[in-house]
């Protein structure tokens, strides 16, 4: 094959290229086979034919590897333009016929949080996120002591938004692209491959498709429970910590969700198409249509947590408002107690000649007590009129 040509390969490397992980995945309802690739049986892997027990063959591809997709492309015969899109990174959810093969693009959110030593954790339940409000005091704390101004840097809490290209070839073939990124979605497809007497091992190449695309969405899922978890510890220390809630804490996460309806809405629109498409059976669109009803429901958590988002922030800036009142009015109320001893001092500072008082033998406490007393009586008429 052209492709193996020493002088191709070593034109692809000197383009900047970056060899990614390929493993194949081999099954039928009675055996599984599963290995990676080496450098040095690619080749063979390329030339040869699969065993004649195989029913499904899920090739994936850890990574936009040009040189090995358009292998994969000779191999299969796969569309350029889905070549293309691949390589290039197509980052709008789709659904394309092609001859011979279909293609699909599915988006993959990651969640991270970071702790207190700005690590990142891919999974959003570990370490659990109760602690998420602590790390974000911590990592503000921090930033004021080593004076840090990349606010980029210095966030808590990180949204990855990846993607899936899947290429479906004469219903024995799946051809899985993941760009970037270091989560692993795969555990639980590989669970599901091992167990004999799963349904996906009883079924064709379009049920593969399903569970790719079910696993994916649990994690879009998983990511949208975690994200309502966040907002209700960001609610928590709003309510219990008032003095030490940052705004900037909520509108990070805001600004994170606002991406995701739109994504969401076009991978919605891409499980529509499948559904109503002839090219996959009744069976697998039976499944698929339980995975575009967690699409919407995703969508609608999403909605919520942007309305969830908008009351904390009116609650925040209320919150605010009314510690400015409040210290007004304390400021207000102190100033209207002292007032009177102040007039008094202000008449008996002027330096007038005649001034029987101030020679009287208790001048000076009588002043502190007609102060004191006129204190009091304001003290106890305020209380009197529920002003304090």
């Amino acid at each position: 094959m052209h492709m193996f040509d020493e002088g191709t390969v070593q034109e692809m490397r000197t383009a900047g290229y970056q060899q990614a992980a390929l493993s194949v995945s081999d099954f039928s309802s009675t055996r599984l086979q599963s290995f990676a690739l080496r450098q040095e049986n690619l080749h063979e892997f390329f030339t040869a034919h699969r065993p004649e027990w195989v029913n499904v063959r899920w090739i994936n591809l850890d990574g936009r590897d040009s040189l090995n997709l358009k292998r994969l492309a000779i191999k299969y015969r796969l569309h350029p333009l889905a070549i293309e899109d691949t390589i290039e990174g197509h980052e709008r959810p789709k659904f394309d016929r092609y001859d011979g093969h279909l293609f699909l693009v599915f988006p993959v959110l990651r969640m991270q949080l970071a702790d207190k030593g700005n690590r990142l954790y891919s999974d959003p339940r570990e370490p659990s996120l109760p602690t998420f409000v602590k790390r974000m005091s911590f990592r503000r704390s921090m930033s004021a002591v080593t004076d840090e101004t990349d606010e980029e840097d210095d966030d808590p809490f990180k949204l990855w938004i990846e993607h899936v290209f899947i290429f479906v070839v004469d219903n024995d073939t799946v051809i899985t692209v993941k760009d970037g990124g270091d989560s692993d979605i795969w555990t639980e497809l590989n669970r599901r491959l091992a167990v004999p007497y799963s349904k996906l091992r009883h079924n064709d190449a379009k049920f593969l498709v399903y569970s790719v695309l079910d696993v994916i969405v649990d994690q879009v899922t998983s990511v949208v429970d975690s994200i309502t978890e966040c907002l209700i510890a960001l609610e928590n220390q709003l309510e219990q910590e008032r003095h030490r809630f940052e705004l900037r804490s909520l509108r990070v996460l805001k600004n994170e969700l606002f991406r995701l309806p739109r994504l969401l809405k076009a991978a919605r629109e891409v499980l529509k198409n499948i559904i109503e498409s002839k090219d996959f059976d009744a069976t697998v669109t039976d499944y698929v249509r339980d995975v575009h009803d967690h699409v919407v429901v995703a969508l609608d958590d999403i909605e919520q947590q942007l309305q969830m988002c908008r009351q904390l922030t009116e609650e925040y800036r209320d919150a605010k408002a009314n510690q400015m009142n409040y210290v007004i009015y304390t400021l207000t109320v102190v100033t209207t107690v002292f007032l009177p001893g102040q007039f008094l001092t202000g008449v008996y500072g002027m330096n007038f000649d005649e001034m029987p008082e101030l020679h009287e033998r208790y001048g000076y406490a009588l002043f502190w007590v007609f102060a004191i007393a006129i204190a009091a009586a304001l003290q106890l008429y305020f209380r009197y009129k529920q002003w304090i």
